[in-house]
């Protein structure tokens, strides 16, 4: 069974009164399933030839966190003795219970439990993620990169035709692979995820987090 993340965007909008901080979701975003990326991030499908070594073990979710997050990560746990609220997002009492036996609780005052299809939280500020992009940057590739190239198109430079695929050479499309791989280079999405973040940062403050999880 595959395994996806599921990440999101935090950010410390404004300071109460009180000193807490409101925190406003500034979007979910869409990480493409990458087993290198999860390996860096929080050591999950890891399964290398030469395990990589994560940037840190899974941390769990942040102290603060705002709404959105938290009702995307637990479940709604029903009063004892209903069993269907109608909707997604909910549980009854006794698999609420089983489950925060066995995963823990987010909040059991308030009848909320942490998703049972969830593991591996974690959070990270923008140093982290500059730290995850630079181990994902130098690592060597596992696979050479391939090109589709139509009817009369050159084969670029450093590419030679894939001998890999047997539909490779017909008249629609042509199939071409790196010679030399070399390395993975900067992950693009994350690369995005980084500016977003530093924009968002006052200074040298961390406003901003990633925080993240994955299924099963």
């Amino acid at each position: 069974m595959g395994c996806d993340i599921h990440p999101y965007l935090d950010w410390d909008e404004a300071q109460k009164d009180d000193g807490t901080w409101y925190v406003n979701n500034i979007a979910k975003l869409h990480i493409s399933r990458n087993y290198l990326l999860f390996a860096i991030l929080a050591d999950v499908r890891n399964y290398g030839k030469d395990p990589i070594k994560p940037v840190s073990e899974p941390k769990g979710l942040p102290d603060r966190v705002s709404y959105i997050v938290q009702s995307d990560y637990t479940l709604f746990v029903l009063p004892e003795g209903e069993e269907d609220c109608g909707e997604e997002g909910c549980c009854s009492y006794e698999d609420g219970q089983r489950w925060g036996e066995r995963y823990g609780w987010w909040d059991k005052e308030h009848g909320i439990v942490n998703h049972p299809d969830w593991h591996s939280a974690s959070w990270f500020n923008v140093e982290e993620l500059k730290k995850v992009q630079e181990i994902y940057a130098s690592t060597p590739k596992e696979y050479p990169d391939l090109k589709f190239i139509k009817p009369g198109q050159p084969i670029p430079k450093g590419f030679k035709v894939s001998e890999t695929y047997a539909w490779s050479n017909t008249p629609e499309t042509t199939v071409v692979e790196e010679i030399e791989p070399g390395l993975m280079g900067k992950h693009e999405v994350l690369e995005s995820i980084i500016k977003m973040m530093e924009s968002l940062n006052d200074g040298d403050v961390n406003r901003s987090r990633m925080v993240f999880w994955f299924d099963n």
